[in-house]
């Protein structure tokens, strides 16, 4: 799994070290899913939007398998509230695809004699 980490709008080492941080911690239990369920190879990015004029930041997250693709894009005052937002709908999201997964290996190709 590939994850890239970007911050746009942050000066200085410290703080965006910190936000870092703070992003692979809390990717920590939608990275734990994906490599439990063994969907590789996955590229991950996660874009976090800084805004120093107003208080409006921006969090995206990407992310690309080989049988699904997932964009989640949320925007709000407060950036470690929307990055666990963002986190939460991540995995309902990969919850969903699995579920669908296991539904059509259930109902099987549709082909019945």
């Amino acid at each position: 799994m590939q994850v890239n980490i970007t911050i746009k709008g942050v000066e200085g080492e410290g703080k965006s070290d910190a936000l870092k941080n703070y992003i692979s911690d809390s990717f920590s239990k939608v990275a734990e899913f994906l490599t439990r369920e063994g969907w590789e190879p996955i590229n991950v990015d996660l874009i976090a939007f800084i805004s120093s004029l107003h208080a409006k930041h921006e969090f995206e997250l990407h992310i690309r398998g080989p049988h699904f693709k997932t964009i989640i894009k949320k925007e709000g005052n407060d950036i470690y509230k929307l990055i666990m937002k963002v986190m939460d709908v991540a995995v309902d999201d990969l919850h969903n695809h699995k579920r669908r997964v296991l539904d059509k290996k259930k109902d099987g190709d549709g082909f019945h004699r």
